[in-house]
């Protein structure tokens, strides 16, 4: 296995998956997200929508768009509940594992994490 740490932007990486940090209704409108969304195009946040929720320490994939990555595996670090529960270092642990998982289950053979829960 590879590592290389990249400093920049995620959405022009050659990579065939990109992990989003997410919120758990899948609601991209800021930070990493809003960025994968709008290089993504129109249709990604539909796709997300039809998701509808993903809990805090799980992951969820989704197509890439317009994006060169195939597939967003999105990562919910934070809640939109009025409660607003964040991730804790083991629910961001447990979800990036589920990401490399999906990512191996989806064919994937390279994946960009950005920074998770860093609010």
């Amino acid at each position: 296995m590879t590592l290389r740490i990249y400093h920049g932007s995620i959405i022009n990486l050659n990579v065939d998956v990109i992990v989003n940090a997410a919120n758990t209704r899948l609601q991209h409108g800021a930070g990493v997200a809003a960025a994968i969304a709008r290089a993504a195009g129109p249709n990604f946040q539909r796709e997300s929508n039809a998701v509808t929720f993903c809990p805090i320490g799980e992951a969820v994939a989704t197509t890439g768009g317009w994006l060169r990555a195939k597939h967003v595996v999105h990562v919910p670090t934070m809640d939109l509940e009025p409660w607003g529960r964040i991730a804790s270092p083991e629910d961001i642990a447990s979800g990036a594992r589920l990401a490399i998982r999906l990512c191996l289950e989806l064919g994937g053979k390279s994946i960009a994490f950005p920074l998770l829960g860093a609010g």
